[in-house]
């Protein structure tokens, strides 16, 4: 069964590219965005070991388990475009879930869950490591029947159950974890983007200085010649 068209293609990509791919879904996307679009610095005090350990951590397993499932990658059920639809629909689901509840009872802000860290982390990251990550290890844990497959197995498992513990512990000690959207740095950053697409066709079409309007040359001999 294939996998989810687009979505589902970095399960057959290398291994390695598996894995750079989910870290930079998460948390590549969040440490740039936390100071571009918010304003506010990552640190280990404001923000989740689960996102900032946790999630590297999915992502090595994913690609490890990746390399299990070589050659072909992870297949089955768990790769196939179903699964990949279940995932989205799910994890879009849940985010909207646990946005509202988390609103509701006041571990975040309106601010911060419309935040783009927020929302990113509960409609992206979701089912995008989710889908990822279930594929690779499902498929990959199932060929490991030499030693050395068994100890890259016990490697996947280890990193799992490390983001577990770390994503159950930010359930028990909330954290600030994601600012708000600061509109003062989108215009700034979208007018840099803006000037920097007007530099080339400036250069390519560079300003022409205008013609004298007719008489204007005789006017100027005249007025040398009276002077």
């Amino acid at each position: 069964m294939n996998a989810l068209p687009v979505l589902g293609a970095p399960l057959h990509w290398h291994p390695a590219l598996l894995a750079l791919t989910a870290m930079a879904v998460s948390p590549g996307v969040h440490l740039l965005a936390s100071p571009l679009l918010e304003g506010r610095k990552v640190t280990w005090r404001d923000d989740y070991a689960a996102v900032l350990i946790g999630d590297p951590l999915l992502a090595l397993a994913a690609g490890l388990a990746a390399g299990l499932a070589q050659p072909g990658g992870p297949r089955g059920w768990p790769a196939s475009w179903i699964a990949g639809c279940a995932w989205l629909a799910g994890g879009w689901a849940f985010g909207w879930w646990q946005s509202r509840h988390e609103l509701a009872t006041g571990r975040y802000t309106r601010g911060q869950i419309l935040s783009p860290t927020k929302l990113w982390h509960q409609f992206i990251v979701y089912p995008l490591l989710g889908y990822w990550v279930t594929a690779a290890v499902w498929s990959g844990l199932g060929t490991a029947d030499t030693p050395a497959r068994r100890l890259q197995a016990a490697a996947v498992i280890a990193c799992t159950a490390t983001w577990a513990a770390l994503a159950q512990d930010a359930i028990r000690h909330p954290k600030p974890g994601h600012g708000t959207l600061n509109l003062a740095r989108l215009r700034k950053i979208l007018s840099h983007l803006q000037s920097l697409r007007s530099s080339p066709q400036q250069e390519r079409h560079p300003t022409v200085p205008e013609a004298p309007p007719p008489g204007a040359r005789t006017q100027a001999r005249q007025s040398m010649y009276n002077s």
